[in-house]
């Protein structure tokens, strides 16, 4: 079961042990800017060092409403003042983090049949920070919660 393609049934997204939502998808991609070492006299590069990480996150769900739809604790909106809104975000902004997790057959029936799951970590995202929030409603459409962002360190495997 370990070798067969991770799918969307298969996925479940947590935040703190509880799942996230009702996501529609995920997305994250990470780049790493590199600088250019060349000596005199020549005009190809000699080395390719590694300067800066930067990884960013998408997370589409379906809207249920403003306060149950998104990723918890990435952006409080229920202050009733904005000059708390602003002074959340300014000192007391606090990233979280998200595991996404892969559903496993853990026992079968003597015919085969699964009668008992459990899940394993497929990657960790640490340090998770919104920079973007978006919903839309339209006629004959099912409405969207869009969130976005970055992260702060790489997705990496246990040993």
């Amino acid at each position: 079961m370990a070798d067969r393609t991770m799918t969307a049934p298969q996925a479940t997204i947590k935040q703190n042990g509880n799942p996230i939502g009702l996501v529609r998808n995920i997305r994250l991609s990470e780049t790493m800017a590199r600088g250019s070492v060349r000596g005199l006299g020549t005009l190809y590069e000699s080395e390719r060092p590694a300067l800066t990480f930067n990884g960013t996150w998408n997370c589409d769900q379906y809207l249920i409403d403003l306060e149950k739809s998104g990723i918890t604790g990435v952006d409080n909106r229920k202050v009733g003042d904005y000059t708390i809104y602003e002074n959340n975000k300014i000192l007391l902004e606090t990233p979280v983090d998200i595991v996404i997790s892969r559903k496993e057959a853990e026992a079968f029936d003597e015919n085969g049949n699964v009668i008992g799951t459990g899940e394993e970590d497929f990657a960790v995202i640490t340090d998770v920070y919104l920079d973007s929030m978006s919903f839309d409603i339209s006629e004959g459409a099912i409405s969207g919660f869009n969130q976005s962002g970055v992260y702060t360190k790489p997705v990496i495997l246990p040993i």
